[in-house]
């Protein structure tokens, strides 16, 4: 029985390309990435504007903001709104939205 053989999809970082190497097709994997994940580790997640690989949980690489962003996720993390005594900011859609809008006033 011959195994056909396709590319790895593990995402490169600071590339928009895959790994490439040849992988059994059930798997999706090569070899040494099929171990990482079996170790527990995650692949490189792409960014939100230019799907370049990176790691990291902001969704942004630097060239994008990521560092902006953090500084704005900071920013909303101590301000407290009065009438609630609650950060007005609840997930992390509502950051990229005030992200994405430099809305740095409300």
């Amino acid at each position: 029985m011959i195994q056909t053989e396709n590319k790895c999809i593990w995402l490169k970082i600071g590339h928009i390309s895959y790994c490439d190497k040849p992988c059994v097709k059930k798997n999706k994997y090569c070899s040494s990435h099929m171990q990482s994940i079996r170790n527990g580790r995650s692949g490189p997640k792409p960014c939100i504007q230019c799907f370049v690989g990176f790691r990291g949980s902001t969704q942004l690489c630097a060239a994008c903001g990521g560092k902006k962003y953090r500084e704005l996720k900071r920013y909303y993390d101590k301000k407290i709104d009065t009438s609630t005594g609650k950060p007005p900011i609840k997930t992390e859609t509502d950051y990229l939205i005030r992200f994405k809008n430099n809305d740095l006033d409300k």
